[in-house]
């Protein structure tokens, strides 16, 4: 700890990133250095030290005279909802950012390293290995979150921690301010309970015709909402005005309109935000992907997407200043009514319609070309309103879709693979956290081997042949771990599910859990529910766990959520 204030005075670095550093490692170096003795004073300017402060459940650690970035915060603020993966471990989103891993090193062995002094060369090896991934992460993102910065017009510090509704509403401040506007209340307790309460339709969503289609194009309509929010001019000062109550953009079904003579606020600033974003993909298109232009270019772009397409919701956003109810419900009607009018138009080409989501269609070429869809489009684009476009995502060559389950269960469930076999999958184990990596990777096989090969045959043998070899414990244990994280500290779970009961286990042996912490069990055998059988890996050996849970709760599942669309029951594997 000394040497760590020492290095900080030394180098006086003007930004000290770590990754869940807010919530975890800040919060521990305090902790130690009371114990210790050691000031850590010398770690800001003026003197002060680190000082933690609390809001609603998000804690944040400052150093004065220093930006602190704790680069887990925005990746799970902002970039989360983009990332295939859905555990936000340093290991996974290093894996799909940088391409790059952490050293693996078990929580035991660290320990032995630190108390026994054993391999403490490895141990050294893994903390280094950690920081050069935090740091090289955050090389990638400063530029995004700079770009943030400058567009909402709040601190770097700040800006890095803000959530998708604070970013719209600095924005809207800020541009509210610049045009001499009236900044809205902030309201009270009272009234964001019962905003929270009203409830209004959202997006369409087709079911999909299940089963395997071949020859997929995928057509999705550019920033729909935002674009929306332009085109039909919806603001809070627009809406229901008095000069255009005959002849405005109306909805019928709902008893309002907004204005047509009349720019309104957030429609305004938000066209200027989409305008400006195609401009720079314009200018992009014109220079080398390897330049420091285009990179500067294609992070500005990144950093208007993220706060147009927030706008939207900021409507329905139970604490915004910026609320209506009105305005988020019209949002979604013409969305609605335009993503079925797309797809009416696309049944009338020739086109099969197998699904549709709110601003996106998977149209089946059937006898057509890629040619005839690009015509298709070109003429939907020349109907379509104001600054509203629909564009082509991706053609597939195969795709599996998964009717939505009666009870509960993922809006979306549908895997696709492109002419270069890559794989797209939404709402499949493969891409959920609470899997492990045996059922996830199996699932992965099941789809290449359908989706590529068309061979079911195969995929069903393949089960077969994991469930002989889990019965054998022919399995690293390793891909029997369930990654789940702590959102809130453990004292305030009323519902304790696995991974809470398998934190709780950690606590009791002395190692330390707080929010953000990652928590890896599995299932052993004995007596009593699934949480209380859920056990922290560290302490846990291969003959242990319970094979029956990770045939019946893990490989099925993963396994007949694809299979059984096919036809293939769960007897059929068993047998």
């Amino acid at each position: 700890l000394f040497k760590f204030v020492e290095t900080i005075k030394k180098y006086d670095p003007d930004i000290i990133v770590g990754y869940n550093s807010d919530g975890y490692d800040f919060e521990v170096i305090k902790e130690r250095a009371s114990k210790l003795k050691v000031n850590l004073g010398e770690l800001s300017w003026d003197n002060s030290g680190i000082v933690t402060s609390r809001r609603a459940k998000i804690s944040s650690a400052r150093l004065k005279g220093r930006v602190h970035i704790d680069v887990f915060n925005f990746i799970n603020n902002i970039l989360s909802s983009i990332l295939q993966t859905e555990v936000l471990t340093l290991d996974a989103v290093a894996g799909e950012i940088l391409g790059d891993k952490k050293i693996q090193m078990e929580y035991q062995d660290i320990l032995d390293a630190w108390h026994k002094e054993r391999n403490l060369g490895k141990l050294a090896s893994y903390c280094l290995k950690d920081a050069q991934l935090t740091f090289r992460l955050l090389e990638v993102l400063l530029p995004q979150i700079l770009e943030l910065t400058h567009i909402v017009g709040q601190t770097l510090f700040d800006t890095s921690r803000m959530m998708y509704s604070q970013l719209v509403e600095w924005f809207y401040t800020k541009w509210a301010k610049k045009t001499n506007r009236i900044i809205p209340n902030q309201p009270k307790f009272e009234e964001i309970i019962r905003r929270q309460k009203e409830t209004y339709i959202g997006g369409y969503v087709k079911e999909p015709l299940a089963g395997i289609h071949n020859n997929i194009a995928v057509i999705d309509f550019a920033s729909l909402y935002p674009s929306i929010i332009s085109t039909y001019n919806v603001s809070l000062e627009t809406l229901n005005c008095s000069c255009c109550k005959g002849d405005g953009f109306r909805i019928e079904e709902l008893g309002i309109w907004f204005c047509r003579r009349k720019r309104g606020f957030e429609s305004q600033i938000i066209e200027m935000l989409l305008k400006e974003r195609e401009d720079l993909k314009k200018k992009m298109k014109k220079i080398k992907e390897s330049s420091l232009e285009y990179h500067l270019l294609d992070n500005r772009q990144k950093a208007l997407k993220i706060i147009a397409n927030a706008s939207y919701g900021y409507y329905a956003f139970g604490a915004s200043k910026w609320y209506s109810k009105e305005c988020a419900q019209a949002v979604t009607w013409w969305g609605r009514f335009w993503i079925r009018k797309i797809m009416e138009e696309a049944e009338k080409e020739g086109f099969l319609v197998i699904y549709g989501d709110t601003d996106s269609a998977f149209l089946g070429l059937e006898k057509k070309d890629k040619d005839a869809l690009l015509l298709f489009l070109e003429r939907l684009n020349r109907q379509l309103p104001g600054i509203m476009k629909i564009e082509l995502e991706d053609f597939y060559r195969r795709g599996i879709f998964i009717p939505k389950e009666k009870k509960g269960g993922a809006k979306k469930r549908y895997a696709l693979i492109s002419e270069k076999g890559r794989l797209k999958i939404r709402g499949l184990e493969k891409v959920r956290r609470d899997w492990s990596n045996l059922a996830k990777n199996l699932q992965e096989k099941i789809l290449r081997l359908i989706l590529k090969d068309n061979a079911v045959k195969e995929a069903v043998k393949l089960v077969k042949t994991t469930i002989k070899h889990l019965k054998q414990l022919q399995i690293d244990l390793k891909d029997l771990v369930v990654y789940e994280q702590i959102t809130k500290p453990l004292g305030e779970y009323k519902l304790i599910s696995p991974h809470v009961s398998a934190a709780k286990k950690l606590e009791e042996k002395g190692i330390p859990v707080g929010e953000g912490s990652v928590i890896g069990f599995v299932i052993k055998k004995g007596e009593g529910s699934i949480s209380e059988k859920a056990s922290p890996v560290e302490f846990i050996k291969l003959e242990e766990i319970d094979i029956d849970y990770y045939i019946y709760h893990q490989i099925l599942p993963a396994s007949l959520r694809i299979l059984k669309v096919l036809g293939i029951k769960e007897e059929d594997i068993l047998d």
